[in-house]
């Protein structure tokens, strides 16, 4: 090891650092790169709104209960998109109150996936995208698509329009349609050898 390389290390061992200063208390060492998926997290918990994460997802979740928290706007101070995912035809038969209409499909385009409406929600403070669909098999891959395309602060309803319906159905506008029943019925197979 060269002679020289001695000296420098023990100098840089030797420098101190200034005492702190109360002039500088505020001045903070990170850069703040803004409205991010940390400080969404922290939002989330702050404002109770029991928003899970889970492995493989690059988004929250939320309950129906909490999404019509959020949809009241007296109670909080979070602004909230509404996309609802499905169809233009199974959208205007009902949807939740003050979403917007925007299929799937849209997301998938090379060339402006996004609407103006969803760039201007796309990581700004105080907002979030809540992405929903009948029963969540759309809308999970959407949302991870979103987060792709740069938005950090996409949030899935969790159950979907089904949970909704069946937890609090006064935030669904439109004709609401009957429960289907499902029949079981037992087939009879005939094997031939």
């Amino acid at each position: 090891m060269p002679s020289w390389t001695k000296s420098l290390a023990a100098d840089v061992k030797e420098k101190r650092l200034p005492a702190p200063s109360d002039r500088y208390q505020s001045v903070r060492s990170v850069v703040d790169s803004g409205f991010n998926e940390i400080k969404l997290k922290q939002y989330l918990a702050e404002q109770r709104l029991h928003a899970r994460f889970q492995r493989g997802e690059n988004f929250s979740r939320i309950k129906a209960s909490r999404m019509e928290d959020l949809l009241d706007s007296n109670t909080s101070d979070l602004e909230c998109l509404t996309l609802d995912l499905r169809d233009e035809d199974d959208f205007a038969q009902f949807h939740i109150r003050e979403a917007v209409s925007y299929p799937a499909r849209k997301l998938s385009r090379a060339v402006n996936a996004l609407s103006p409406e969803i760039l201007a929600f796309m990581n700004a403070e105080q907002r979030i995208i809540l992405v929903c669909d009948w029963d969540e098999r759309i809308a999970a891959p959407a949302a991870n698509l979103l987060f792709e395309k740069g938005a950090d602060n996409v949030v899935l309803l969790s159950g979907g329009l089904k949970e909704v319906l069946a937890k609090c159905p006064e935030t669904v506008e439109g004709s609401i349609p009957q429960p289907v029943l499902v029949v079981h019925t037992t087939a009879v197979c005939n094997w031939i050898f």
